[in-house]
């Protein structure tokens, strides 16, 4: 079971001349494990940057972060690759699936340098992509698929190396609302299913209304916690 605990979290970058631009400021957020969280904020908030941060994708110029009780500031840059490939799954806008890859091969993809075995990998693959309504589209690429399938496929490859936490970027930004929701629909059932932590940067209020707790970012603070 994996808490995030940021505590006056901070993050600023350089702009030219070497003056610093606070992206944020003074963060403090717990995340307790089977949480769905939904972060909410005007464009140039912060929220891609905190769940970058959250993510282990980026790191705090001031303040704590755990991850599970690891104070990520004060392990190795492999160990923190490690903690970040086996502690998260990550879904984006825009899918970022392969495209010369079928849908099944995108599902094993994040399994290809964990040790996981062939016959395995395809096992988890074929059981997601069940799961989220996609049994015959499995040697499908993504060019063949609809946007709402194309997602589907990314959650299902969010999900497949079984982490504890999955962080979702406007997942539903590039969808039609109905096929957004169907897509929202399946992410959180299967999180709820595996006891998966969910944390969801959104300007969508229907994504945040079902979530169990909204946090709103104002220029890099948050608002509500």
């Amino acid at each position: 079971m994996t808490t995030l605990e940021l505590t006056a979290g901070a993050k600023s970058v350089s702009l030219p001349g070497g003056r610093p631009l606070p992206v944020l400021t003074g963060v403090d957020l717990s995340v307790e494990p089977g949480e769905t969280l939904a972060i909410q904020g005007a464009s140039g908030s912060g929220k891609s940057t905190l769940l970058a941060v959250l993510g282990l994708l980026d790191s705090l110029t001031g303040g704590r972060y755990t991850v599970g009780g690891i104070d990520v500031a004060a392990i190795s840059e492999r160990r923190r690759a490690r903690l970040r490939s086996t502690t998260f799954g990550f879904i984006y806008q825009r899918f970022c699936l392969i495209s010369h890859l079928t849908a099944e091969e995108n599902v094993e993809a994040p399994l290809l340098h964990g040790g996981v075995r062939r016959r395995e990998r395809a096992r988890r693959a074929r059981d997601l992509l069940d799961q989220v309504g996609l049994t015959d589209r499995r040697e499908h690429r993504p060019g063949q698929l609809s946007g709402g399938e194309q997602q589907r496929v990314a959650v299902a490859r969010a999900l497949v190396h079984r982490p504890s936490v999955v962080l979702a970027d406007e997942p539903t930004g590039s969808l039609d609302q109905d096929t957004g929701t169907a897509v929202m629909r399946s992410l959180l059932d299967l999180a709820a299913d595996d006891g998966v932590t969910l944390i969801v940067v959104t300007h969508d209020p229907a994504v945040a209304a079902v979530c169990g707790r909204v946090v709103r970012l104002d220029r890099g603070a948050v608002q509500g916690s």
